[in-house]
Order: C-alpha cells, then structure tokens, then sequence
C-alpha cells in the first residue's frame, strides 16, 4: 500500500508533552525527555512575555475584612501580578489596595461595605504564569499556540552546536517564527482588543488572549 494515497488524520493536540511528536523527526538524535523539558520552558517563557494567562477572580466584600485570600486559579501556575482591581464597576488605584506575595489581597477600609448592609462584589484581574517545569496546558491554548512552543523549543535545540541535530540555520528561522508570535500576542494584548478584554472567555475564571 501506498502511505502517500491516503490522507492522515489531523492530530489533536491536548497536552504539551504531545507536541513533541512535531519536534523528533526533526531532531534525530535528540531524547524525548530533552524535548518535552524544552517544550515546557517555552511554554512558561512565552506565557511570561506575552501576558497570555488572565484570569478574573470574583470576592465578596464584607464588613470589616479587608484581607482576603488570593491564588492562580489555572493548574500548576502562580500569580504573576494583579493587573486590575474593581469594585461594584469601579476600578481601584493601585494606592488603594495591596498584594504582598500575591496569596492575598488587602483593601483600603473606606471600599468595605457599611456594617449591616450587603456584601460588596469585588472582581480581580490577575497574569498567571505556569510554574518550573509545568506542563499543564488549557487545551485551547495548546491549539492556539502550539505552532509558538513548537517553534521555540525547537529554535532551542536546534541551535546547540556539536548535536547530531544541530541545525543553525534552520534554528534561525523557528527564532524568527518564535518572535514573531510573541510580538503579535503581546501586541494584541496592549491594544485591548477583542481577543485581550476578557469577552472571549475560554476557561472557567480566565481568558486565554
């Protein structure tokens, strides 16, 4: 039978460590632990250069508590900074509210609801980034960026010298693919537009940009 008559099945990609299939026969030579490593450190770059995890989180305000806990709501990442923080629609300024270590959240008394009256909602806007070596990945980020990480680990690899898979000039042009990726999800996310405002929710509690 001819491998070449027939159409292959178009791989869905639901984990990281899957991605490594684009990667080996492109790397002879190359372990699969190497690249799965590499893999899951491109992927913690690019979410950190891109602020590409945004997560919201929702805390009701109560009389006379102004500490509240605060943590990453995606699998095996940390919060990375808060970006936003309001209260009832209102956007607080950064002198109004602190986040030492970013496991909690504290709030200047006069935003706290009057005793006796209801809670107040207060909606927190956070970057989270996945923690050393993580490769846990929302799937819909995987197929949205998986042409970047690939890219990126294999620009990585490829570009050590003395392998049986060193390849520099090829190393450059994944870089270059690389870059490009970034600078365009960095650049939607400052522009504020559609894909960066939160209106494309793809995960419970966050947006993937």
């Amino acid at each position: 039978m001819n491998v070449f008559e027939s159409e292959w099945e178009s791989p869905e990609y639901e984990t990281l460590a899957a991605l490594a299939g684009e990667l080996v026969f492109r790397l002879p030579g190359c372990t699969d632990v190497m690249i799965r490593k590499t893999i899951a450190s491109v992927y913690r770059d690019f979410c950190k250069r891109t602020c590409v995890l945004r997560t919201v989180q929702r805390i009701e305000l109560e009389h006379s508590t102004r500490h509240y806990p605060l943590g990453a709501t995606l699998r095996d990442c940390v919060i990375e900074a808060v970006t936003a923080v309001e209260i009832e629609g209102r956007r607080l300024e950064s002198t109004d509210y602190a986040c030492p270590g970013f496991d909690c959240i504290s709030v200047s008394p006069r935003f706290l609801p009057p005793e006796g009256e209801n809670t107040l909602g207060m909606r927190v806007t956070c970057l989270e980034v996945p923690t050393i070596g993580s490769e846990s990945a929302p799937k819909l980020f995987i197929q949205r960026y998986g042409d970047a990480l690939v890219n990126g680990a294999y620009w990585q690899l490829a570009s050590m010298t003395g392998r049986a898979w060193s390849d520099p000039v090829q190393a450059v042009m994944a870089s270059r693919a690389y870059e490009n990726a970034l600078t365009e999800t960095r650049s939607r996310y400052y522009a504020g537009g559609s894909l960066s405002s939160g209106k494309l929710n793809f995960m419970k509690k966050g947006t993937i940009l």
